[in-house]
């Protein structure tokens, strides 16, 4: 009997993986023969090269647009689905009580609010080409109802037809991401009410002085904590260019990566887009027609987000007496109430209450105080769409600066090169005039606010158009009235490298470019090996092990590789160093939170290891010396813990520091975590740190010696403008998210060892790299 008993439960088991292969084989998107997309106006055609990259060839802008979104479909619906879900404040749809907290956070910003009003602004023509983009997106699910992404049938759910405010929702949603200046915002608030005015402005670089006696309704207290805990900070993306008159081809030359979180799929997608009219190449959102890098036969462009303060929170007082009543320098007004329904899995439908002030939606309140939240992404602009279809179809440098004079979507440092040679570098975007504002650094009383902050004009902004330079790059440019908040070691690290080659007369190509794009230099190297011999040169408190790692770092030569020993001691000592001068003052979670949100937490680090500032030596430390030296071995104890080995002189940074692809099955339902063998990709060794111009994260938490990483330059594009035939790009996984796709890792091993691959912009280099031919008519 437990014979057959067994035999039963194989055959089921066999029965249920060839059952999964089937569906997840069946859901793959065809990539040869002839597919019928009936709201097409004339046939298109898309090729496809080794890894999956599609080229679309469409006889119209619309016919391209609604082929875009059925391709985009066809690789990543359900990375689309999850994009509109979260902005729109559904994720508990699918998920259940999971994901409450984030859909309240969304509700109440109202990303699905601001994109129902941006819709009915958009023009015609680009109204026109988003209603294309939702077809080919319906297209692809009219057509595979029964062959829908795997994950679908893990949820026992399909989803819903696209519409044209998603993709408004997935943009806006995306800005609210990179404008994270709220978040630090409400640390700054906390620490200065725990720690004091000068601990704050210590660590945070700038003169903080709080405008609130007392701060009683905070965020912690509230479900957006919950909410905000779940979202990682963004290290910077890099962008630079190289012109004519120092690069190798007399071209000019654009190297850009994006910095976004490692997940599965990843978060952009490249793709080829061509008509009679318009010829386009590079990396797209899912979910969004059009190019946001890449170039098309005139210039070349990337970004950078520029990390303006583009939010404030606002302390409202309301009245005890009247609690639909709030104070503004006006008198007495009476605060706005909408109700949102939360659809949750197996659960009633959730009612939530969102409170509205002049200022913005109340993140949270108590009875006589509430925090509201103003955004300049919520305000009545040029919606991004608009923008953006005008940056893609720019003739020269001046067409396309005049469309960024129009941009006000989160703002950005843009590079953007032309076919004669020249770069230029502007930024652009909404950003608050904190002159006439005054700080937003800190919580505002909404009583004493008499209007928001005007808008800077694009004249105001930083812009070298058509630069005399040999160089630009982005992330140097500062704003006036605003903190700094982007770390400093990417862009000079690029400055040094450049500023060689044109010292020594030398010019740059891609193989340079591509060299750069690698760079994993450790920028306190030097100084670290200044301080510890110094320490080591005054001090008896050190042994052999000790002196030994120290030899280690003598010889190092700095790149932050994954085979690199003395990677992985600098990178214990930096963590365990900032930990021990915040943790006393700060305690631990407060630390915690600093090093994990604060992009700018190791110029803090250089400045105590330079100047030794006696208010941040630790408790019962008699000198920095002997500080440092306890720091270093208490920094090998945690390579050896972390690694789970006696010794580490012989441990390196690929075995500390990890990248996990995440899927957001495995994140948002636990009880399918076990399926993570399946759905998720990594851990694989990484190298860099946040600092590096390949900056791949280490996350901090309370245990300094974890050494995981979250974020990294997920997409790498580098562009010859003399030359059609040169235009490079990687992602870090693949093209599909689709599970037994051949392209949904395929660039992965590519990616680590930093080789470029080229993709198809040119009729030549299209022929030479097409693999499979797929022919798109109307009937």
């Amino acid at each position: 009997m437990l014979r057959i008993v067994s035999i039963f439960v194989i055959v089921a088991i066999i029965g249920a993986s060839i059952s999964g292969w089937w569906m997840c084989q069946r859901a793959l998107p065809i990539t040869d023969g002839i597919v019928t997309l009936e709201p097409l106006m004339h046939s298109a055609q898309i090729r496809f090269d080794d890894r999956g990259i599609p080229y679309i060839e469409a006889s119209s802008d619309r016919d391209l647009w609604l082929v875009e979104g059925y391709m985009h479909a066809s690789d990543r619906m359900f990375q689309m689905d999850m994009l509109r879900r979260a902005a729109r404040g559904e994720m508990a749809d699918l998920f259940g009580e999971s994901c409450i907290s984030d859909d309240k956070l969304m509700r109440t910003i109202g990303i699905k609010r601001i994109a129902e009003d941006e819709l009915k602004r958009l023009s015609q023509d680009v109204r026109a080409y988003l209603d294309a983009y939702a077809m080919g997106v319906n297209e692809y699910l009219r057509s595979n109802v029964k062959s829908l992404p795997f994950e679908y049938t893990i949820l026992t759910s399909r989803p819903e037809p696209w519409k044209p405010v998603d993709t408004l929702c997935v943009l806006k949603y995306l800005q609210f991401e990179s404008d994270e200046s709220w978040r630090l915002d409400d640390l700054r608030q906390r620490i200065v009410d725990k720690q004091g005015d000068k601990v704050a402005s210590d660590i945070f670089e700038e003169p903080l002085k709080s405008a609130i006696v007392s701060y009683d309704t905070t965020l912690p207290s509230t479900p957006y904590r919950k909410a905000l805990a779940s979202v990682d900070p963004r290290i910077g993306s890099n962008a630079f260019a190289i012109g004519g008159a120092m690069s190798d081809t007399r071209g000019s030359l654009m190297a850009c990566d994006k910095h976004a979180l490692f997940s599965v799929p990843d978060r952009y997608y490249n793709l080829s887009l061509s008509t009679p009219q318009l010829h386009l190449v590079g990396a797209t959102i899912p979910g969004v027609p059009g190019i946001l890098v890449g170039r098309n036969e005139h210039i070349s462009f990337g970004s950078i987000n520029l990390k303006a303060d583009t939010q404030d929170l606002i302390l409202e007082e309301f009245s005890p007496q009247f609690p639909g009543k709030y104070r503004t320098a006006d008198g007495w007004q009476n605060v706005s109430e909408i109700i949102e329904e939360i659809p949750v899995r197996f659960k009633k439908n959730l009612l939530h209450k969102v409170l509205i002030t002049k200022q913005g939606p109340i993140l949270s309140k108590n009875e006589t105080s509430g925090v509201a939240f103003n955004w300049t992404g919520a305000r009545k602009t040029k919606p991004v769409l608009e923008t953006l279809w005008k940056m893609n179809k720019a003739q020269d440098m001046a067409s396309f600066a005049a469309a960024l004079d129009e941009y006000q979507g989160n703002p950005q440092t843009f590079v953007f090169t032309d076919t004669k040679g020249g770069i230029s570098i502007k930024a652009a975007g909404a950003v608050p005039d904190r002159r006439t504002f005054g700080g937003g650094s800190l919580l505002v009383p909404g009583w004493a606010v008499k209007q928001e902050p005007l808008l800077m004009k694009p004249q105001e902004l930083p812009t070298e158009l058509n630069s005399k330079e040999t160089f630009v790059i982005a992330g140097d440019q500062r704003i006036a009235g605003h903190p700094n908040i982007l770390s400093p070691y990417q862009s000079m690290r690029v400055r040094q490298i450049l500023s060689n080659y044109k010292r020594n007369g030398q010019r740059a190509g891609m193989p340079e470019l591509a060299l750069l794009q690698s760079d994993q230099m450790a920028p306190l190297l030097t100084l670290v090996k200044t301080e510890l011999k110094r320490a080591t040169d005054k001090t008896e408190l050190i042994d052999r092990t000790q002196l030994t790692a120290i030899d280690q770092l003598n010889a190092w030569d700095g790149q932050l590789t994954t085979g690199s020993v003395p990677s992985a001691i600098y990178e214990s000592f930096i963590e365990t160093l900032a930990h021990r001068l915040l943790e006393p003052k700060l305690g631990p979670d407060a630390a915690t939170e600093y090093l994990d949100r604060w992009p700018r937490w190791t110029v803090f680090v250089e400045r105590v290891l330079r100047n030794h500032p006696n208010e941040w030596l630790p408790p019962g430390e008699r000198s920095y010396d002997a500080f440092l030296i306890s720091t270093f071995g208490m920094a090998l104890k945690g390579v050896r813990v972390s690694a789970e080995r006696e010794d580490a002189k012989s441990v390196d940074w690929g075995t500390l520091h990890k990248a996990t692809f995440r899927h957001p099955i495995c994140k948002y339902v636990p009880s399918l975590e076990k399926l993570a063998f399946l759905l998720e990709i990594g851990p694989t060794s990484v190298g860099g740190d946040q600092n590096t111009i390949n900056a791949s994260n280490v996350k901090a938490s309370k245990d300094s010696w974890n050494f995981a990483s979250a974020i990294g330059p997920t997409m790498r594009l580098l562009t010859d403008m003399a030359d059609n035939d040169k235009l490079y790009a990687n992602l870090s996984l693949g093209q599909s998210g689709q599970l037994l796709s051949p392209y949904r890792q395929d660039q992965l091993k590519a990616w680590l060892a930093f080789e470029p691959h080229a993709v198809a912009f040119s009729a030549k280099q299209l022929e030479k790299q097409s693999q499979h031919k797929l022919i798109l008519n109307n009937r």
